[in-house]
């Protein structure tokens, strides 16, 4: 094989290695917003139902608390303790702006 073949076959192969890895990187940043989205609907879902939550707590706690059942009252302490996970699990997954560069 001549010396300009080998050339030639050898920037063939750069170019191809090349389109290929730039192929890679596309489908791993379209793979990355679609993850992102789903992270940003995931993320406004929970913090509505959390709102939600909040709101139907703060309404519970204005009754008085004689006026309830005991299991009632268990069932309240128990949707402030999931609350609470709730929040922080929301707080582990916010890690800045979730959009590709």
């Amino acid at each position: 094989m001549s010396p300009g073949a080998a050339l030639r076959r050898r920037h063939n192969e750069l170019k191809h290695a090349r389109e290929t890895d730039e192929e890679r990187r596309r489908v791993i940043l379209e793979t990355q917003g679609r993850v992102c989205q789903e992270l940003e609907a995931l993320k406004v879902e929970t913090t509505n139902v959390l709102e939600e939550e909040r709101s139907k707590t703060a309404a519970l706690l204005a009754v008085d608390s004689a006026a309830l059942h005991p299991g009632q009252l268990q069932l309240l302490r128990d949707n402030q303790k999931l609350l609470l996970q709730l929040h922080r699990s929301q707080e582990q997954l916010t890690v800045g702006p979730l959009h590709p560069q």
